[in-house]
């Protein structure tokens, strides 16, 4: 097999001859029994020779490139197969924002007592064929940046990658001068991180929520339940209301694209009406707010589509091709590494970086059984 470089049109460069790679093996019940790691040779191949090899084994490998973690895809040996080839794709870095854009921001409010509980949903995209480092070249500087509204308090930040819906903790942000950022680097890819900020705001009659936005955004949506509060602002679009179950009546908003260096902004206007409230927070199985806020969040994701939707990894059928396998994976398999490198940066601990793997490896295994089907199924 191969390690390759991405070269600035996207397509495989040359090969590259350092690094280490590893190759794990695991059982369909993602234990992991195997672990080989040997140098890349100097045509930038690695060789693994293996013996003994139990039918219902699944590989992954990863290198470690130019202090950065890559995966491959996961393949199976079978007596019809058996030697793989599992390629795996490094990319060069960058330090220009520009490459940065954010395809979506969604934004959720709900109101509790004097609060309005606000949670903005970035899906942020690398344009560009290299990993995004921050502007300094060092990713525990900052990769991408964001700064929240005057005044927010209890801020708490998670991420998912690609089409995920299983958001955690994201640990690795800092505070800068300017604001807040990220420390992990952000790979290339559309969608490629899922950012999710929630924070309180002070609310009586009315208030402001504005801050800029460091890159250009496609567009910008806000939902909130219908409670007696109106958004207003030029630049948002009344899109009507939207029934969500026993947790009432939602108003939707929209609002076009915004510039680099813009702000996202919209004014609150209104008394709550405490009794619609009531009504909303009984609904809810949970009296956390930080729970209520991402329940409205998978609800606003459903609602606006395709964006974080179940996966088809979680009900594809035997038939899927090799390739529609490898892209829903590859979200998945970039969370792993981004995990990896934060974990080897120390940003994150121990407990919660196995915690935060396992989840991610029983994601994984719902692939397991594609696998299967395309390497013919195990040998009897």
């Amino acid at each position: 097999a191969t390690t390759s470089r991405r070269g600035p049109n996207r397509s495989p460069g040359q090969l590259v001859s350092d690094g280490t790679d590893t190759l794990r093996a695991f059982t369909m019940a993602l234990e992991e029994v195997r672990t080989e790691t040997p140098d890349l040779q100097p045509d930038g191949r690695y060789d693994f020779q293996l013996s003994d090899v139990a039918p219902d084994l699944v590989f992954m490998t990863s290198v470690d490139y130019d202090a950065l973690n890559y995966n491959g895809s996961p393949d199976r040996l079978s007596r019809t197969e058996p030697e793989l080839d599992m390629p795996i794709v490094v990319y060069d870095k960058t330090t220009d924002p520009a490459v940065v854009s954010i395809d979506q921001i969604h934004t959720v409010l709900d109101f509790a007592e004097d609060q309005v509980l606000v949670s903005e949903i970035y899906v942020i995209s690398n344009n560009d064929s290299a990993v995004f480092l921050g502007e300094t070249g060092d990713a525990a500087d900052g990769t991408f940046e964001l700064v929240l509204p005057s005044g927010a308090q209890n801020v708490d930040f998670q991420r998912s990658f690609g089409s995920s819906t299983n958001f955690m903790p994201a640990t690795e942000l800092i505070q800068t001068e300017r604001g807040w950022a990220d420390t992990l680097p952000l790979r290339p890819g559309q969608a490629a991180m899922n950012l999710l900020v929630s924070y309180q705001i002070p609310f009586e009659d009315g208030v402001q929520i504005a801050h800029p936005v460091y890159y250009v955004t496609d567009n910008a949506t806000v939902i909130m339940p219908d409670v007696g509060v109106s958004l207003q602002g030029s630049d948002w679009a009344n899109e009507g209301t939207r029934q969500m179950g026993a947790a009432g009546t939602f108003l939707s908003y929209a609002s076009p694209g915004i510039e680099a260096g813009e702000a996202l902004s919209f004014e609150l206007d209104g008394r709550i009406n405490r009794s619609e409230v009531a009504a909303v927070m009984g609904s809810t199985e949970t009296d956390s707010t930080t729970g209520i806020m991402l329940g409205a969040t998978v609800f606003l994701l459903v609602v606006v589509g395709a964006v974080f939707t179940v996966s088809s990894w979680q009900n594809s059928t035997t038939g899927a091709d090799s390739d529609s396998v490898e892209l829903d994976m590859e979200p998945l398999l970039r969370a792993v590494a981004n995990l990896d490198d934060a974990f080897e940066a120390g940003a994150i601990e121990e407990t919660q970086y196995h915690r935060q793997r396992e989840k991610l490896m029983n994601e994984l295994a719902g692939m397991w059984p594609q696998i299967d089907s395309q390497s013919g199924g195990q040998d009897g």
